[in-house]
């Protein structure tokens, strides 16, 4: 096999390139890769609503699993330790002493706890927008009345974090 250049000189393909081409020829995975990426992408601007979504699922996520390793769930009560001043010798659970602890005293705490916290908003206006979009192209109709009815409701819900509704 040749390889012709931009001067119009052919050059012998190079050993990769004839294993990539066998390959190719055998087991088509080039083609299919294109099907599967020319039906990815949205035809419309409105389908971006639903790429909001994922991004900020995604932004979400991996902020909100960095502090995980920090937690500690434990609901014994004991005097709040740590580097915050207001509350210390205060009675507090464990989990609720460990949440400032996070964003003060864990490096890199903080900016993970306030993207968490301030990208849940956004997570559910992104959902919220994607619903209705859904909903006034009709595309909630059979089969996917069930999918939209549990998204309705997780909206519904309004994002609100357990530590909100608790007072706190």
């Amino acid at each position: 096999m040749a390889v012709s250049e931009e001067n119009g000189a052919v050059r012998p393909a190079a050993r990769g390139e004839r294993v990539a081409a066998s390959l190719d020829k055998r087991l088509p995975l080039s083609s299919a890769g294109e099907e599967f990426l020319r039906g990815a992408s949205p035809d419309h601007w409105s389908f971006l609503r639903g790429e909001a979504a994922l991004h900020s699922h995604l932004v979400l996520v991996v902020p909100g699993v960095f502090p995980i390793s920090f937690f500690r769930p434990g609901m014994t009560e004991q005097p709040h330790p740590g580097s915050y001043v207001p509350p210390q010798g205060v009675l507090t659970s464990e989990a609720r002493a460990s949440t400032p602890r996070i964003g003060l005293d864990v490096r890199g705490g903080l900016p993970a706890r306030q993207v968490h916290r301030r990208g849940a908003p956004v997570f559910v206006a992104a959902i919220g927008a994607h619903l209705l979009r859904i909903f006034f192209a009709g595309a909630f109709r059979r089969p996917r009345e069930a999918d939209w009815t549990c998204r309705a409701a997780g909206v519904g819900r309004g994002g609100r974090h357990v530590s909100e509704e608790a007072g706190t």
